[in-house]
């Protein structure tokens, strides 16, 4: 009895710790989805706040534009919310 309890923790355990670790890899992905404008008056009006224009043009020798930018990377004007 005392057996069963231990091995059905460590599954639960093992269980949880893959679903946070699976999570995690995903969060980046979700996080790079930015709503990005033409215009700062067009970002100012969609989103009632403070906007700021993003460019990255600036890539290192033996760097890609996805690891110096983020995947999906889009020039323009967003939220400064979602400036990291």
């Amino acid at each position: 009895m005392k057996n069963t309890f231990i091995v059905v923790f460590i599954i639960l355990v093992v269980g949880v710790v893959g679903y946070f670790i699976l999570t995690k890899k995903e969060t980046p992905a979700l996080q790079s989805e930015q709503i990005v404008f033409f215009t700062q008056e067009e970002c100012q009006q969609e989103t009632g706040g403070d906007c700021r224009f993003q460019n990255c043009d600036y890539i290192p020798s033996g760097k890609t534009i996805e690891e110096v930018c983020g995947k999906n990377f889009k020039k323009g004007w967003v939220s400064a919310d979602q400036i990291k």
